[in-house]
């Protein structure tokens, strides 16, 4: 019987694929990633915590992560809304370096449980069953554990349009938008083809005209109320009572914005937002209702005096 042998060959090894090393380039930093979003959402909770986003000026954490740190609205929003879960739940940022849970997931639950107001075990039992799922995975599981009446409506866009307009794209109820109905009929004298862009337009005339203190005929709003003998120069006037008159004059020095400045960048706030008169040397020290002893604060700032004083 004769055999044959064929001579082996020795083993060509494969050459090494260079886009293999891209990929596993590519997946640390992806996982450096992880490591760093759960770093920078540590450190706003601690910029939250100390209060260093009013200090620097901002009257909010998110306007402070879009201004300063040059987030989108939306990255503002989705890492905002890690940090307030964070500070009842440590874990989550654990969670967040591991990839089994990620932002956008989060700031998806936070509305469904901000919605029913569910409490920390319910939290904690959703946050499980959403780990390593896809956005429309988790969509599709809060809705079946919290309904379709909890499903937290788009924020409203606001989008530029050409010349001196701009979309708005809101969601009302069906009550909200029988009101503005009522409103163009009682209006229908001034504009018998009202649309609900002039209404708004009308509405916003009519209620400036009514609350703006920077307007000649606004009232004051925040005036403690006083006998009429208790007037500025009076021998018993407080040194709370701020007139009319002088809270016109406070709000249009101040253009209707917080004054409130960085005492290091000097940087001011000038928000708009639930503004109040303050007084800069407080009444307790013998501070005055004066012109130059009154300044605009918006709320946040405002508090913030009141907890360093």
């Amino acid at each position: 019987m004769n055999f044959t042998y064929e001579q082996s060959q020795p083993r060509v090894q494969p050459k090494a694929d260079p886009n293999y090393f891209l990929h596993d380039e590519t997946l640390n930093l992806v996982k450096e990633e992880r490591r760093l979003t759960g770093l920078v959402i540590e450190n706003l909770q601690k910029i939250q915590d100390s209060k260093l986003y009013l200090k620097m000026g901002y009257s909010s954490l998110f306007e402070y992560a879009v201004k300063a740190l040059g987030y989108s609205e939306s990255c503002a929003y989705r890492r905002t809304s890690a940090v307030k879960m964070a500070r009842v739940m440590p874990e989550i940022k654990q969670k967040l370096n591991s990839g089994e849970l990620n932002l956008t997931n989060l700031s998806m639950a936070q509305g469904f449980f901000a919605k029913v107001n569910a409490d920390l075990a319910r939290q904690k039992e959703i946050l499980e069953k959403i780990e390593n799922c896809s956005k429309r995975e988790t969509e599709k599981i809060l809705v079946r554990e919290f309904g379709t009446k909890a499903l937290a409506p788009k924020r409203e866009v606001v989008q530029t349009a050409s010349g001196d307009e701009a979309l708005l794209h809101v969601r009302l109820k069906h009550e909200t938008l029988k009101k503005l109905d009522r409103l163009k009929s009682l209006r229908a004298h001034k504009n018998p083809r009202m649309s609900y862009a002039d209404l708004i337009d009308d509405m916003c005339e009519y209620m400036l005209k009514k609350l703006d203190p920077m307007k000649g005929d606004a009232k004051s709003r925040t005036a403690i109320a006083r006998p009429k003998l208790n007037k500025p120069g009076h021998p018993h006037a407080s040194p709370r009572y701020i007139s009319p008159q002088l809270k016109r004059r406070i709000w249009q020095r101040d253009q209707g914005r917080c004054t409130y400045r960085d005492p290091k960048t000097d940087r001011r706030c000038e928000s708009h937002h639930l503004l109040q008169i303050d007084h800069v040397l407080p009444v307790c020290r013998g501070g005055q209702a004066s012109e130059q002893n009154l300044r605009l604060l918006c709320h946040a700032h405002h508090r913030l005096r009141e907890l360093e004083s």
